[in-house]
């Protein structure tokens, strides 16, 4: 038997056997997705199974909050998870992007403005890409609100390249309201895979980032785009807790490789120069 085999589960809905089509109510722990009425018949599917079965469950911690902890042996260079984001768009601290590929614009003659909207897209084709049109666009375009290259130097726009500033606030409401689009287009994918992130309301509150928040996001958005029927207040400050939180998960996680790169490179340097000092040593010998 195999010994990282998933537990088995037992629901409250019947299904059919994967092996045996008998009627069970317990399925694979790891994927939910195929039910087994017994650990024998799960094993016989196991080889089969297992190329589409999640390796890892998700736990729960009162400090950390969600984990993965894996549930059979990883493979080497085994793909562990392979999704489709639910949506994309700019960092919360954000130089001019192009709102199709965000491409980064590092010139104002770089800076072409949507026909429909005015914010920034770098070409027709991202104009017309649906992240873009089908998102804010239409939001941006019947509000008439046109994208600022600079917000401080309004009416200005024959200054310096360098006026292009590197965190733009104007685009800081972007990734937040295609999160908050992506919940109207699909409600199930939304409760099954944005509800259980962690936003830390609390913790993220009366800080300076909530009150960035609160005017550059969720008061441009409810106010000045007029969406504040649309999207509560809360709901936006949720979702903007959200990306940051998986921001710094992400700053994190690169943070982490980079040691470990370090590491491993000082310990193969040291190796080769124990090896190397070492081989020094052997030719020494043998000229004595």
């Amino acid at each position: 038997m195999n010994d990282y085999l998933p537990d088995l589960k037992i629901t409250d809905e019947e299904g059919l056997c994967g092996v045996c089509s008998n009627l069970t109510k317990t399925k694979c722990s790891a994927c939910g997705e195929i039910k087994y009425c017994s650990i024998e018949h799960q094993n016989a599917d196991w080889e089969k199974h297992r190329g589409r079965c999640s390796p890892y469950k998700i736990l729960n911690d009162d400090t950390l909050g969600r984990y993965a902890v894996a549930v059979r042996d990883l493979l080497p260079g085994e793909v562990i998870v392979r999704e489709c984001p639910v949506t994309v768009g700019p960092k919360h601290y954000s130089p001019p992007v192009c709102l199709g590929c965000l491409t980064p614009i590092i010139s104002l003659k770089e800076l072409r403005l949507c026909s429909k909207c005015g914010w920034p897209t770098c070409s027709e084709e991202c104009e017309q890409s649906e992240i873009h049109a089908e998102n804010e666009c239409p939001i941006f375009a019947s509000a008439r609100i046109r994208f600022l290259w600079n917000p401080t130097c309004v009416g200005e726009e024959d200054k310096a390249e360098s006026a292009l500033i590197p965190d733009n606030p104007m685009l800081q409401c972007i990734t937040p309201l295609r999160l908050l689009l992506a919940k109207e287009r699909d409600v199930r994918r939304w409760e099954k895979e944005v509800v259980p992130m962690e936003a830390h309301m609390e913790k993220r509150f009366d800080t300076d980032a909530w009150k960035s928040d609160t005017v550059n996001v969720s008061g441009f958005l409810r106010k000045a785009c007029r969406l504040s029927e649309r999207f509560s207040d809360e709901d936006i400050m949720w979702a903007c807790g959200i990306l940051q939180v998986l921001f710094l998960f992400f700053c994190c996680f690169i943070t982490l490789v980079k040691i470990t790169m370090y590491k491993s490179s000082q310990l193969l340097q040291s190796f080769l120069l124990a090896k190397e000092s070492k081989m020094h040593a052997v030719q020494d010998a043998n000229m004595i």
